[in-house]
């Protein structure tokens, strides 16, 4: 099992801020979905399929606080999750208390 991003060709411009040959795949998979899911290519998508399972994409995915309209749209459709059940959706910040 790969464990280290150099090990693996997504596109480097992603992950321009951390060092590849010392940054975990398992320990940073929300960084990784996040911006494979947000600004990757259909290879990266591929490869995102390849590294994780259905099961732990879903999981990851639905804990992220912040996706784009457009992405979000995309993953719903994608691994069949209602947008409600993302944490971006239900976050507290969404629903803002009345003033008293």
């Amino acid at each position: 099992m790969l464990t280290k991003l150099s090990h693996v060709r997504l596109t480097p411009s992603l992950f321009w801020d951390v060092d590849a040959a010392t940054f975990d795949l398992q320990k940073g998979r929300r960084l990784v979905l996040q911006r494979v899911l947000s600004l990757g290519t259909l290879e990266d998508l591929r490869l995102l399929k390849k590294l994780y399972s259905t099961s732990a994409i879903r999981k990851g995915v639905l804990e992220i606080r912040n996706w784009d309209p457009q992405v979000l749209n995309f993953i719903s459709v994608w691994l069949d999750i209602p947008k409600d059940k993302f944490a971006c959706c239900t976050s507290r910040h969404l629903r803002p208390k009345h003033w008293d």
